[in-house]
């Protein structure tokens, strides 16, 4: 084992002294151990992990590897500065603001914000609110709200309330179509045991329009 000491601090090392073999403490008194795998900025109290010159209070250059609980406390944020955040779990990923009910949980993407699951399964992506109620919004902007499915798009409320599905448009009307469907693929509003209401306030003669391009139109009691 070789101590040595000199103008740029003290090397401690096994066989020929060099700090990337061993430990230095140079002058400023920052930490360098095994050709920079970890090193201590004591003037900046940052601390590196394969990174020469940290600027955080961790700074890991490389993949990190956590097996057990990651816990952040107080308002935080995982922001990535270059590049693409993947999560990618090989059994579940979930999500949650279990700890405090009273605070949001917020994903925000200046780009484009993916959920993408390979699983086969009826719901293989799940959003859901034990108290209170989902919100999907594109907020102040121009750009429209996608839902595209491979196979059947299902909204289901077991609320039983009058209003236990919404579709409401502040500004602007809502259009209900079925552009490339097939004969007998239909669109089909059933309402089993209560009332299908059209209601329309605008003062117009044509408020409610029923429409068919080509064919009749049945309004039958059954």
């Amino acid at each position: 084992v070789n101590l040595r000491a000199g103008s740029n601090g003290i090397n401690l090392s096994a066989g020929t002294p060099t700090h990337s073999s061993g430990l230095l403490v140079n002058s400023s008194g920052d930490v360098i151990a095994g050709n920079n795998i970890l090193v201590v900025d004591v003037s900046a109290g940052n601390v590196g992990i394969s990174s020469t010159a940290p600027a955080y209070k961790l700074d890991v250059a490389g993949s990190l590897g956590v097996d057990g609980d990651l816990t952040f406390v107080g308002a935080q944020q995982i922001t990535t500065t270059t590049g693409n955040l993947t999560i990618d779990s090989g059994g579940t990923l979930v999500i949650s603001d279990a700890v405090d009910l009273n605070n949001d949980l917020d994903v925000d993407a200046t780009g484009q914000l993916s959920l993408l699951t390979t699983q086969g399964a009826a719901n293989a992506i799940e959003l859901i609110a034990s108290a209170g109620g989902i919100d999907i919004s594109t907020g102040s902007g121009t750009q429209d709200i996608d839902i595209l499915g491979g196979a059947s798009i299902n909204l289901t409320a077991a609320e039983s309330a009058a209003d236990s599905i919404k579709i409401t448009s502040s500004a602007g009307g809502i259009d209900i179509l079925a552009t490339g469907a097939a004969a007998g693929e239909d669109i089909d509003i059933t309402a089993t045991g209560s009332s299908i209401n059209l209601t329309s306030t605008e003062s117009v003669a044509d408020s409610i329009t029923l429409v068919s391009g080509t064919g009749g139109i049945d309004i039958s009691t059954g």
